[in-house]
């Protein structure tokens, strides 16, 4: 038997539709019209065979009276209509609209899909915006030569009588800027026109390595035994990049140790006992929290089905290392939302922390975040301590919000949280400062 109010309003929306008064419906399938008002206000239970008569006699499936048009479509026109400032109060208006008029449904939720997209893309070039380095440095480039002319040309415009030996050399110099400042501008061309899906290009090591690890969604299991040697593993792959090579051996060589520390056969067998939690598997199994933390963000999603993100920074707040989440998105350059609890746990060394987050770009999207930040041991004489923080990210229940939830976004430049008393800079969706 079916429950869903919205049953009743879609049974409605189509005897009105082909133009049926309640009552010759109610004759056709054979029940009374106070009956079959109660069922269309959703004060009576429906299915079975007077579920299949009404279908019959409406010239409908009987699915499309109990899941309505599109389960897929209602849902997204109910995730579109969540971002919207003025909320729809009625649980039937998607279901309605996408009935009455399937078309324009589709064409709203393409629309709030391509808008997503585009957020995306303007975070993410707002991103290398304000902090790729080979960006940066090729602005700086532009400057500098530009700087360098005008200043050339104003001592040939303003000074007489210069001597034709400095008049020569003046000139030489703004043809030497001049090809430099063309050769910043070509460089700078180039680095507009390349395409978003050339995955050749990296600005920096960090990006090339987690690309790699990406692309081979985490999976090393074949690094598992202890016997492997990285270097052999390592010479038959080629990087873009100087030392991208030297930075995964490193990162390698601690995958190694925390295999050989916490075996992938007791992890996946804890694993069927008990949830994905860092800090109750540290207890369970005796391991401290930050190496749970690792071995677990590189753990192949097909193994536990499910989908894990991670983060790790060092003092600074630069990011070590990163595993994406759909919908989470973590900034490869600069410093991502300081209300993010990572940075909490920079604050409150060796003390775990929890958090359910909801994410300000993803409306109604929850998350189950662990952070921790390890103070690795240390060795006599040394001046200063290296402190690691760790951030497990998790999706939490679709449609239900936890308690205690903590708004974040992913930086300050595309972030629309307002009256933040985190933000360091204005937003470019003007909200906020």
């Amino acid at each position: 038997m079916l429950s869903n109010a919205t049953t009743g309003y879609r049974v409605r929306e189509r005897r009105i539709a082909l133009g049926l008064r309640q009552m010759e419906l109610a004759n056709l399938v054979g029940i009374s019209t106070s009956y079959l008002n109660l069922i269309e206000h959703g004060k009576r239970r429906i299915g079975g065979k007077l579920l299949l008569n009404l279908a019959e006699v409406l010239k409908t499936e009987s699915s499309l009276l109990a899941d309505g048009a599109e389960a897929e479509l209602v849902g997204r026109l109910n995730e579109a209509s969540a971002k919207s400032e003025t909320k729809p109060t009625e649980t039937e208006v998607a279901n309605s609209f996408a009935m009455r008029f399937p078309y324009w449904a589709k064409l709203l939720v393409s629309n709030d899909r391509r808008i997503r997209e585009l957020e995306q893309v303007i975070e993410a070039l707002s991103d290398r915006l304000n902090f790729d380095p080979q960006l940066a440095a090729s602005l700086h480039e532009v400057i500098n030569a530009t700087a360098s002319i005008r200043s050339t040309s104003s001592i040939l415009v303003d000074t007489e009588n210069i001597e034709p030996q400095w008049q020569r050399r003046f000139f030489r110099n703004i043809s030497e800027d001049s090809e430099r400042l063309t050769s910043s501008a070509e460089a700078l061309n180039s680095y507009f026109d390349q395409k978003e899906s050339d995955e050749t290009q990296f600005s920096s090591t960090v990006e090339e390595v987690d690309k790699f690890l990406e692309d081979r969604n985490y999976d090393f299991l074949a690094l598992e035994n202890p016997s492997v040697e990285i270097d052999k593993y390592l010479a038959a792959l080629n990087f873009k990049l100087k030392g991208t090579k030297n930075l995964l051996r490193k990162r390698l060589g601690i995958y190694l140790q925390d295999a050989a520390a916490l075996p992938i056969d007791l992890l996946l067998q804890t694993l069927e006992d008990y949830e994905i939690d860092p800090f109750m598997l540290s207890e369970k199994l005796n391991i401290s929290i930050d190496l749970i933390m690792r071995r677990l963000s590189t753990l192949p999603s097909e193994l536990i089905g499910e989908t894990i993100g991670y983060v790790s920074c060092d003092a600074a707040g630069a990011f070590l290392q990163r595993r994406s989440l759909s919908g989470f998105r973590i900034p490869k350059f600069g410093a991502a939302c300081p209300r993010w609890p990572i940075y909490l746990a920079l604050q409150r060394p060796m003390m775990p922390i929890y958090q359910n987050l909801s994410y300000k770009a993803q409306d109604n999207t929850f998350y189950k975040v662990w952070a921790y930040s390890a103070v690795p041991k240390t060795y006599y004489g040394s001046k200063s301590i290296p402190i690691v923080s760790h951030m497990l990210i998790l999706p939490n229940e679709p449609g239900i919000k936890p308690a205690d939830v903590n708004e974040v976004g992913a930086a300050c430049r595309v972030c629309s949280i307002e009256n933040c008393d985190w933000r360091r800079e204005p937003s470019i969706t003007n909200k906020g400062f």
